[in-house]
């Protein structure tokens, strides 16, 4: 594998991990609006986060249950860390 291969996904592992362990730090079942999380997000990682590295990262997540999501017309997508996901982070 090449170094920017390995760099790319060690930014995306980092990445995943600083979203869960920022989500862990809320109270339960607590959602957080998408647009928060990514203000939070932006300045973790050199370069900044960009919007689709972010919604990647939430995909990956929820996809393995770590995270929930519910998306609103009105209010647009809110994010939460799920029991397996709080497991996961205190593993980290």
């Amino acid at each position: 594998m090449t170094t920017k291969h390995t760099y790319l996904r060690d930014r995306s592992r980092r990445l995943r991990q600083t979203i869960l362990e920022t989500l862990a730090t809320l109270p339960n079942a607590y959602m957080q609006p998408e647009t928060v999380l990514m203000s939070a997000l932006r300045h973790t990682l050199v370069p900044e986060v960009t919007e689709a590295e972010l919604h990647r990262a939430l995909e990956w997540l929820e996809e393995d249950a770590l995270i929930h999501g519910e998306r609103s017309s009105l209010s647009g997508t809110k994010w939460c860390i799920t029991g397996i996901g709080r497991a996961r982070c205190a593993e980290l």
